[in-house]
Formats: structure tokens, C-alpha cells, sequence
């Protein structure tokens, strides 16, 4: 990744890790009850397929946490980019610069969305161009769960 994260983040990769794991147990137990549906007797199917549905259900709802915990981690805040566009690094640049006499700040945010290698070519330099940056969304967090 082109940089470190924070205890924070790791601990909201961790949590999708785990969701991401929870996910194989489901499918592991959607099988078992595909096989037992196959193979149940015609007087115990209605049951076996009453827990093989359930078994999808549970699945769904197991993928369904591990998106939002991936985004999570993925994002600052609330922040989601457009579908074709959660390749990309989205940040807030900022080259503050503040009036001498009130000591106001006159600079506004900037979003700009980056490549991944462009961003991290740019992190190389923005420090010493006088940028701030704010990573608003981590493709790389995103795509590495």
C-alpha cells in the first residue's frame, strides 16, 4: 500500500477480515444443507429446504456486512466514491495559506482524485510543495480485503 494506516483503519480491516471469514462459514454451511436437501427423503424436504433457505439468507447477510465493513475501512467518514471511480484515490488537497493580519485561513480544500500510482508519486512530493492531503478513500484498503 503507498501508506501506512492508522490504528483506527487497521482495526476497521481487521473487522472486514473477520466478516470476510464468517462468509466462508456460511458458504461451508449452505453446501452442507444443499447436500442434505439433495439427499433428504420426500417426507423431510420441505424441512430440509426450510434450513437450506435460511442457510442462504444467513450468506446474504454475512456478504452484505462484509461490503459495508470493506467500505469502511476503505473510506474517511461517510465518504463513498461512484462505482467506476472506487479505483482511484479520492482526497481534500489543501496548500494552506492564512491572512497576515487576522490570521484567517484563505485556503479552501480542493478534491482531486488520483491514480494509485500518481498518488503515490505525489505523496512523495506534497510535503514539500506545501500541500496538505486528506485521503477521503484507499483503493488499495478497498481492494486489498
Amino acid at each position: 500500500m503507498a501508506e501506512k494506516v492508522s490504528a483506527a483503519v487497521q482495526k476497521k480491516i481487521d473487522a472486514a477480515l473477520k466478516a470476510k471469514g464468517v462468509i466462508a462459514e456460511k458458504e461451508k454451511a449452505v453446501a452442507e444443507f444443499k447436500a442434505a436437501f439433495d439427499a433428504a427423503p420426500e417426507n423431510k424436504k420441505v424441512e430440509a429446504k426450510a434450513k437450506y433457505q435460511t442457510s442462504v439468507g444467513e450468506l446474504q447477510k454475512a456478504k452484505e456486512n462484509f461490503e459495508v465493513l470493506r467500505g469502511k475501512a476503505a473510506a474517511d467518514g461517510t465518504f463513498r466514491p461512484k462505482v467506476k471511480e472506487s479505483g482511484y484515490f479520492h482526497v481534500l488537497l489543501d496548500k494552506p495559506s492564512f491572512d497576515s493580519k487576522t490570521g484567517k485561513k484563505l485556503s479552501k480544500e480542493i478534491p482531486q482524485i488520483f491514480e494509485p500510482k500518481a498518488f503515490t508519486q505525489f505523496q512523495n512530493s506534497a510535503k514539500g510543495l506545501g500541500y496538505t492531503v486528506k485521503v477521503l478513500w484507499n483503493p488499495e484498503i478497498y481492494q486489498s480485503i
